[in-house]
């Protein structure tokens, strides 16, 4: 019976609570409590430890949700319309020793005045 509590739970609560988690990742931490509380009661009504604990951190699935989105953006496997969105990254040209460093794919961070 535990075992059909949290199929029931990754099937029809989980989704809605990871629907866009690409865009939740970055929301603050006060907004982010609600939805770890679903998954913390859901793991008690489940009622087996051994069940519970290999179901994922929501943070976790968020940070691989935004790592997938990274990836098709970046290899360009996303909507024209997405993909223009986002500004080329600046090519270092490999000349000087600080860029030497530079792994082939890296990137660099963008500028912001805001957090």
């Amino acid at each position: 019976m535990p075992a059909q509590r949290l199929q029931l739970y990754k099937v029809q609560v989980r989704p809605h609570m990871e629907y866009c988690s690409h865009l939740w990742a970055g929301a603050p931490q006060c907004q982010l409590l609600p939805l770890d509380r679903i998954q913390r009661r859901a793991a008690r009504i489940v009622d087996d430890r051994v069940l519970s604990e290999r179901l994922d951190s929501l943070a976790l699935r968020r940070d691989v949700a935004s790592l997938c989105i990274f990836f098709r953006i970046y290899h360009g496997e996303c909507s024209e319309e997405l993909f223009g969105l986002i500004p080329a990254a600046k090519f270092h040209e490999r000349t000087s020793r600080q860029n030497s460093g530079y792994h082939p794919h890296h990137l660099d961070d963008w500028r912001s005045t805001t957090v």
